[in-house]
């Protein structure tokens, strides 16, 4: 595998960014392990909150041809600002780490996929990239459950714990910082003082700063 040309791909598309979010190559950059699976050690940055995360991402799996390789990877970089807004989406922005960019693997799996240009027809759809994120997300949960369970000795209940996941809505302080456009329970929209929006046939002028957050709150 020509490492060389990957990590000119790697540089050539990094860093990559999505709103406060930026992704950056770390060292020692690509690595390639001796089963023929490719990782990259990534760091990522939230320019507002001051968030840094690093962390070894897998990236290709074993098993993959070399111009499959090429063409995911390729796919993989054009696409990053996308996977990026996929993330932000599902974490608000916050606590976000290089791991949470190695679902759009799941695309190996689909053996019609085999060029740049067929990898970025299905990276293109955001509704895609969503429920992949939301099955990767699934399947991490379910590992980390059945790990704990044979740290405390209890194996025997991992399929029964598991059963008993469910999704949840995870609310946030208002004390904690937090950038324009999320959604908040109470306060004022995310506009400039004295702009006007809308409340029923109404329009409300709004009297705080653009810094108290939340996209469409009610005061």
């Amino acid at each position: 595998m020509n490492l060389e040309a990957l990590e000119a791909l790697l540089r050539a598309g990094l860093p990559a960014k999505h709103a406060q979010t930026r992704l950056e190559l770390a060292e020692p950059g690509l690595v390639l392990a001796s089963d023929g699976s490719l990782s990259v050690r990534l760091c990522l940055h939230n320019d507002d909150t001051g968030e840094c995360a690093e962390q070894t991402v897998p990236l290709v799996p074993a098993g993959q041809t070399l111009g499959r390789t090429h063409a995911y990877v390729q796919a993989w970089i054009q696409s990053l600002p996308s996977l990026l807004a996929c993330v932000v989406d599902r974490t608000g922005g916050l606590s976000m780490t290089p791991g949470m960019l190695e679902f759009p693997q799941v695309v190996l799996n689909d053996e019609q996929a085999q060029t740049t240009m067929q990898f970025l027809e299905r990276f293109a759809d955001p509704r895609t990239l969503r429920a992949w994120a939301a099955e990767a997300e699934a399947a991490n949960d379910e590992h980390w459950i059945r790990a704990v369970c044979q740290d405390l000795r209890l194996g025997e209940h991992a399929d029964a714990l598991v059963a008993l996941r469910r999704t949840g809505i995870g609310l946030t302080s208002r004390r904690d910082r937090l950038t324009a456009g999320r959604t908040h329970l109470g306060g004022v929209p995310d506009l400039p003082p004295g702009a006007l929006w809308p409340r029923g046939m109404t329009s409300i002028r709004t009297e705080s700063p653009v810094s108290r957050t939340g996209r469409g709150g009610l005061p």
